[in-house]
C-alpha cells in the first residue's frame, strides 16, 4: 500500500516551508505575499504527483465535514430500508 502524499513531502521536495505549501494549495498565496512563480511551481508539482488533500484532516481542522448520518431503529423495517435507499 502506497503511503499518502503529505504537505511535508511537497515542501521537502521543493525545499520550501510546509506553511507556504499550505497557503498556496488553499488559495491564499496572494494574501500572504507568495510570488506567482513559487505558487505556480507548487501547483505544478502537486498536479504532477497527483496530490489529494486528506479530507479527514481537513474536517478536523475546520470542524466541518460533508458526512450525512442516517440513524434508524431497525434497518430491516421496510420503510426505513426504502428511505435509506432513496437517501443513498
Amino acid at each position: 500500500m502506497k503511503k499518502p502524499i503529505s504537505l511535508r513531502n511537497i515542501a521537502d521536495e521543493l525545499k520550501i516551508s510546509v506553511t507556504t505549501v499550505s497557503f498556496v494549495l488553499n488559495g491564499k498565496a496572494k494574501e500572504h505575499h507568495i510570488s506567482d512563480t513559487l505558487a505556480q511551481k507548487v501547483m505544478d508539482y502537486a498536479k504532477l504527483i497527483n496530490y489529494r488533500p486528506n479530507k479527514t484532516a481537513q474536517s478536523l481542522r475546520t470542524g466541518k465535514s460533508k458526512i450525512l448520518v442516517f440513524m434508524v431503529e431497525d434497518i430491516s423495517n421496510n420503510f426505513f430500508s426504502k428511505l435509506a435507499h432513496i437517501l443513498e
